[in-house]
């Protein structure tokens, strides 16, 4: 379907652990296991991911299986200054939003909220 690489957030990488319904359409629509480009993800999902899979009390099989899926995927280290000043004034606007980021969120990209990802396939 795309013919570059593909940014997976913490959601999607969710979902392709959960290895459910979701996250095999995910899989399949975006042909992640056969693409040219193997899709990327920050260093951030990957801390996130291991938060929830705390949380959410992933045995060791699954901690095995959330590996493997990392292992396929091209880790991006954000750590450039660029990309920290960037992420300084994004929550300096959230914080000055009346009503944070949700409302800000809607203001810079219009109302509706835009859909999110796993609404298109629920």
């Amino acid at each position: 379907m795309s013919s570059g690489p593909l940014l997976l957030d913490t959601n999607i990488l969710l979902a392709l652990v959960r290895d459910k319904d979701l996250g095999k359409q995910i899989s399949s629509q975006f042909n992640l296991k056969g693409a040219v480009h193997r899709p990327l993800i920050s260093i951030v999902t990957v801390g996130e991911i291991w938060v929830l899979a705390d949380q959410f009390g992933f045995g060791e099989a699954k901690r095995e299986f959330l590996n493997k899926v990392l292992a396929t995927l091209v880790i991006l280290d954000i750590n450039h200054e660029s990309v920290l000043d960037a992420y300084v004034e994004v929550d300096r606007a959230c914080r000055k939003a009346k009503g944070g980021a949700r409302i800000l969120s809607r203001t810079t990209f219009g109302s509706p909220r835009p859909r999110r990802l796993r609404a298109q396939y629920s």
